[in-house]
């Protein structure tokens, strides 16, 4: 509904065939046929239909291919300057942000981890297994001194406190950068197959006998990553 308010005046323009091809344009492609959807229902009109003809007539495709190379991260990006932000954060939620950091779980998923984490979390694996769809949070490396300050924060994690603390002002890049920040520094460390099951690209229930043990053999090498950053 935000979106819809925001970029409504788009729907049918040629303003919305030149803007730039990224996910906000998907989400304002989706806000905009769900409105016409919904006209169509409260009105018995056919504007929906109308809309999907006028996305193939201006070929605006649904699909948006922004996968990167993650190996190649680090030419693109400075990687120590976004950690170095990350680890001089002086908001409110900056252990949550170095949490975010550190687990490389999608937001969604480290809120959830974060606020439940007592129930969760040894202080060196958290054990999460979640399944939603096509994506799956497996278990994750927790920093010893980085879990006690979890557990003793104090708060819960609000997606209004998250608009005003992880904006990219804060964090110095998109949230959603610190995952593949991650996942490149990890892997470098590790051994591939263990940083895609920490991000949830492999395993199930039956791995678990083979993962946790190797994420336990793996922990003191993987703390020394983030020594400086905790």
């Amino acid at each position: 509904m935000r979106n819809a308010k925001k970029y409504a005046h788009l729907g049918f323009s040629y303003d919305l065939v030149i803007f730039p091809d990224n996910r906000t344009k998907r989400n304002i492609m989706k806000s905009i046929s769900n409105l016409c959807h919904f006209f169509d229902i409260q009105y018995d009109t056919i504007l929906h239909e109308k809309w999907t003809q006028w996305l193939r007539h201006k070929k605006l495709s649904w699909k948006h291919n922004s996968r990167s190379n993650s190996f190649n991260l680090l030419k693109k990006v400075n990687t120590n300057q976004i950690i170095d932000q990350v680890r001089n954060n002086q908001s409110e939620y900056r252990i949550f942000i170095k949490f975010l950091l550190v687990s490389g779980l999608r937001t969604s998923e480290a809120i959830r981890a974060f606020n439940e984490h007592e129930h969760i979390c040894d202080g060196k694996i958290t054990e999460m297994f979640w399944d939603r769809k096509n994506k799956k949070a497996n278990a994750v490396y927790c920093h010893p001194e980085l879990h006690e300050k979890i557990i003793n924060c104090g708060y819960k994690i609000k997606d209004r406190g998250l608009r005003k603390y992880c904006n990219q002002k804060e964090l110095g890049c998109e949230m959603r950068m610190l995952r593949k920040i991650n996942y490149t520094l990890v892997v470098e460390q590790t051994s591939e197959s263990l940083a895609k099951f920490m991000q949830g690209r492999t395993g199930d229930v039956s791995q678990r006998l083979y993962y946790l043990p190797m994420m336990k053999n793996n922990h003191k090498k993987w703390q020394k990553i983030w020594k400086e950053l905790i």
